[in-house]
């Protein structure tokens, strides 16, 4: 570090600022490190901040990730504020996650609080993700902005001694939007007390410096959908089809949803498969793929602080389904199998869903043999109609081989077409004019409850006779799952129309197969036998000149 330059005039730095005024004097904000479990899931006001500094709106979500930052925070503050001035430059935190999970608002919230709560100058240099990189200055109950492209004012201050009431030896210098690598290549690398940066940084300690890394996990399914209900006109459908883009990322799922999917694409092109195994490592944060914008990371015990501050505790992955989807084309089963286990830990059940579907159809494209057990959905009211043995499902049930379509062993046909319902029955309506087209269908469109793929597979008849059907699956490791009875006959009508067979099939995902299990067979009957669609009964609205067609619940293993 260059030696200090003499004393600068403060009076005269101030006086240059583009924009000054007085420092908010209430707010929601002002209790921040006062936050606990109570306020988990309530809104702040932080429209004083908002006014200032524009990017982080007037309300702020407290979910319980936020509170252990928060808290890991706190425990820095108190041992910072007894250390001598010496001692102040020789501890850095650092506030590191996938861009878009609030970890730039955390830093404009506590930046505040310093200055307005602990009474002690603050200075902040933010690049801007729309204008230009800014410098502030938090000092004696006001605040002052100036343009800084090149960070000059920032560092003018930070290596200055301006005079005895303001020492930046016992300032906090806080830096928004700088990755490593741009801190090794300039001045900045020392030059902060507080950083926000993205996924890719190690621990180096510059110049001495003790680092602590604490981790802004990703924003999960449920705290998307409160905060959607708190802040937006935002139904469960659309916070499902925001989600299905933007994954973990608060940024993406508050854009509009073209802008998102378009920004998530741009990502995916650059992505290849060496790429796509960082996705699922929390190593390789120097490496030179820009994964950063797909790559989420989360912790496995999200109400313990110290597993914020762990490598070890900490779990990479992809939480936008979008972009699992486009991982199927990229990888084989065994990725989508080591990614289950990390969504495990993550105890992201949600998560766990996507993985587990594109689990099959990673098996179905790459020509797995997979073996189904199905037997008949018992499409009644158990309270009004019991049935306690479920001799009703047992009645109806079988097993189904499926890998390549022929005995020749021809490779099966797999397509993934239809962006839209009505253009996925377009397509079910040219295959079912011509079964052979293909053997397994995928919707382009990701967030259809009731169906996710299409299968032409063979069951046997009871009289052992082959019978070709077109069955409409939906993968699911629930208990319970939605079903739409209008969209199931939307999509039936294509194939009931050219006189093809056609059924609907649950499809259990997430059994763990232990193979030294000798009841493992009876418990995916049990599995079966207690699953529910939801509405328990679906009332399948057929036009009366075509056949109902029966509804099956399944599961499934490798053969």
């Amino acid at each position: 570090m260059d030696a200090r330059m003499a004393p600068l005039d403060l009076t005269d730095l101030k006086a240059k600022a583009s924009k000054s005024g007085e420092l908010p004097k209430d707010g929601d904000f002002l209790k921040l490190l006062e936050w606990n479990d109570e306020d988990r899931g309530k809104v702040k006001n932080i429209k004083a901040i908002g006014d200032i500094v524009g990017f982080t709106g007037p309300e702020f979500y407290v979910r319980k990730e936020i509170l252990c930052v928060l808290e890991n925070f706190k425990k820095f503050l108190q041992v910072k504020l007894c250390k001598t001035s010496e001692e102040f430059r020789k501890e850095q935190f650092i506030f590191m996650g996938t861009p878009g999970t609030g970890k730039s608002c955390i830093l404009a919230l506590i930046c505040f609080y310093l200055a307005i709560v602990s009474d002690v100058p603050v200075v902040w240099h933010r690049v801007e993700a729309v204008g230009l990189p800014v410098t502030r200055l938090f000092h004696q109950g006001k605040f002052y902005e100036w343009i800084d492209e090149t960070g000059s004012t920032y560092l003018t201050i930070f290596k200055t001694k301006i005079d005895d009431e303001f020492d930046p030896a016992s300032c906090w210098f806080c830096l928004d939007g700088w990755n490593q690598e741009q801190l090794a290549r300039t001045n900045f690398g020392p030059a902060f007390t507080l950083l926000a940066t993205s996924g890719q940084f190690e621990i180096k300690g510059e110049s001495g410096a003790k680092q602590i890394i604490c981790l802004v996990p990703y924003w999960k399914l449920d705290d998307m959908k409160d905060l959607a209900a708190k802040f937006r006109n935002l139904n469960e459908s659309d916070v499902a089809d925001r989600y299905c883009v933007s994954g973990g990322s608060l940024r993406d799922f508050l854009q509009p949803k073209t802008d998102a999917a378009n920004a998530v694409d741009a990502a995916l092109n650059k992505l290849d498969a060496a790429g796509a195994e960082l996705l699922l490592t929390t190593r390789g944060w120097s490496s030179s793929k820009q994964v950063d914008r797909i790559r989420m990371l989360g912790v496995q015990d999200t109400s313990n602080p110290e597993h914020y501050l762990k490598y070890r505790d900490w779990r990479s992955c992809v939480t936008s389904k979008m972009a699992i989807e486009y991982l199927v084309t990229l990888m084989k089963p065994e990725y989508f199998q080591k990614f289950v286990v990390i969504a495990k830990d993550l105890k992201d059940p949600r998560l766990e869903g996507v993985v587990l579907e594109q689990l099959f159809h990673s098996y179905v494209r790459n020509q797995e043999s997979v073996g189904i057990s199905y037997m008949k959905y018992d499409n009644q009211k158990r309270n009004t109609h019991p049935d306690p043995g479920h001799a009703s499902m047992r009645d109806d049930m079988g097993s189904v081989k499926f890998g390549r379509s022929t005995e020749l062993g021809e490779p099966l046909i797999v397509k993934r077409e239809g962006e839209t319902l009505d253009a996925f029955v377009g397509v079910m309506e040219r295959w079912a004019k011509d079964p052979d087209e293909m053997d397994y269908l995928i919707p382009a469109f990701s967030t259809c409850e009731t169906i996710d793929a299409v299968a032409k597979w063979e069951f046997k008849s009871k009289t052992g006779v082959a019978v070709k059907r077109f069955c409409l699956l939906q993968l699911t490791m629930a208990d319970k799952h939605k079903c739409e009875a209008s969209v199931l006959s939307k999509f039936a009508q294509p194939f009931l129309g050219e006189d093809e067979q056609v059924c609907y099939m649950a499809l259990l995902c997430g059994d763990d197969e232990d193979k030294s299990d000798k009841n493992a067979e009876q418990k995916k009957i049990r599995r079966m036998e207690t699953f529910r669609l939801n509405p328990v009964v679906i009332a399948l609205e057929n036009d009366k000149s075509f056949p109902s067609f029966p509804l099956y619940v399944a599961t499934h293993a490798l053969l």
